[in-house]
């Protein structure tokens, strides 16, 4: 299948769980033998952004994700928080980049964008 797509690489988007950075490394290994480029690690759920102040507050072990990226040296693109705005922009049929444009999680999710389009 992916001999017919040429992709350029992967992104692969993972949470700071730790069985789920044990699956990434995994996953991580298999591109290596399928010979397609790993471009990066997106690291989803990293933290809860509050809806009335929008602090950031964390809710799993930190570190896990940027610790794969390092010893594998593979570059981590960017880190989304939880926030609920997305959930209600997608149950509505919106977009929380058009609906909050200045929210901490908007402006993260343009900066893992930025960072995807300039590889």
């Amino acid at each position: 299948m992916l001999t017919n797509a040429r992709p350029d690489g992967a992104i692969i988007v993972t949470t700071p769980q730790e069985v789920a950075v044990a699956t990434v490394r995994k996953e991580i290994n298999f591109c290596k033998k399928m010979n397609l480029k790993v471009l990066g690690l997106i690291e989803n759920m990293n933290g809860y952004c509050c809806p009335c102040c929008k602090e950031m507050w964390p809710i799993f072990c930190s570190g896990k994700v940027e610790s794969v990226a390092k010893d594998l040296q593979i570059p981590l693109i960017g880190r989304i928080p939880l926030y609920s705005g997305i959930t209600q922009s997608a149950e509505k049929g919106s977009n929380v980049l058009l609906d909050e444009p200045d929210c901490t999680t908007t402006k993260t999710l343009l900066d893992i964008a930025r960072n995807i389009t300039a590889m």
